[in-house]
């Protein structure tokens, strides 16, 4: 955390390399954080989250990083397994799908994160959504879909969630 109390995380997507490496490699770049994907390939598996995930919070913390947040399936077996691994903050990409209409692929997206809420809430792991192509103020302003803590709102290939950490979503 630099002096003004803002954590400093990238998106390690580029990386696929061993998580002592992947430490070493974000803080010598001047990160404090990572947002880890779990998807296949990567250093955490969707199939292996539960067991995996804290064991990547203990590898990179005992080496001075931390996991801000993943980005992976939106799932109960992930977002449970980021809670018992104390990872705050799950970010999704939401886009809209080819030949699908704005305003029902919209519908759709509200229908379907909206679902997640009590999920999350019960877990008390929150949302980070990136946006590519369809305007937050349209996902959420709308039929009171915004409430609670499930809801944080990203755009762009950056982002401020409501804890003080800035992603960093692209490469150096």
């Amino acid at each position: 955390m630099n002096g003004a109390g803002i954590t400093f995380v990238v998106f390690t997507k580029p990386w696929k390399i061993p998580l002592p490496e992947l430490a070493a490699f974000v803080k010598g770049l001047g990160f404090d954080g990572i947002e880890l994907p779990v998807r296949p390939g990567f250093q955490v598996e969707p199939q292996d989250v539960a067991r995996k995930l804290p064991e990547a919070v203990r590898i990179l913390g005992d080496l001075g990083v931390s996991i801000a947040s993943v980005a992976g399936p939106t799932d109960e077996p992930t977002i449970a397994a980021c809670a018992a691994a104390g990872v705050p903050l799950i970010r999704i990409c939401v886009a809209i799908r080819a030949g699908t209409g704005y305003l029902a692929h919209a519908a759709h997206l509200q229908r379907e994160l909206g679902a997640l809420v009590p999920v999350l809430e019960r877990y008390g792991v929150a949302q980070a959504r990136r946006t590519a192509g369809v305007p937050v103020a349209d996902l959420s302003a709308r039929k009171g879909w915004d409430r609670g803590r499930g809801q944080h709102h990203g755009a762009g290939k950056g982002r401020l969630s409501w804890r003080p950490t800035v992603m960093c979503c692209s490469t150096p």
